[in-house]
């Protein structure tokens, strides 16, 4: 299923029982998803037409030291592959 193509209460998991998982939910469509998708290219770049990669912003997620990219260097992470 295509979710940018679901009609008002048609996204999957906003229905339980005949009731709205979360008030409001069931009158969101399909193009919830096309729009996120629009904002997730504008922020991350359009790397397929010519745009530089972006990376996310992680600034507001707390430790910085744990989002700092690992330096893996045996098959597993661990340093050698015994």
């Amino acid at each position: 299923m295509r979710l940018g193509h679901s009609t008002p209460g048609g996204v999957p998991g906003c229905m339980a029982d005949g009731k709205e998982v979360v008030p409001g939910l069931a009158s969101v469509d399909g193009s919830l998803f096309v729009r996120i998708a629009g904002k997730m290219m504008e922020t991350q770049g359009w790397v397929k037409e010519g745009a530089a990669e972006a990376d996310w912003d992680r600034s507001a997620l707390g430790w910085d030291g744990a989002w700092e990219k690992p330096k893996v260097t045996g098959r597993w992470g661990g340093g050698d592959d015994s």
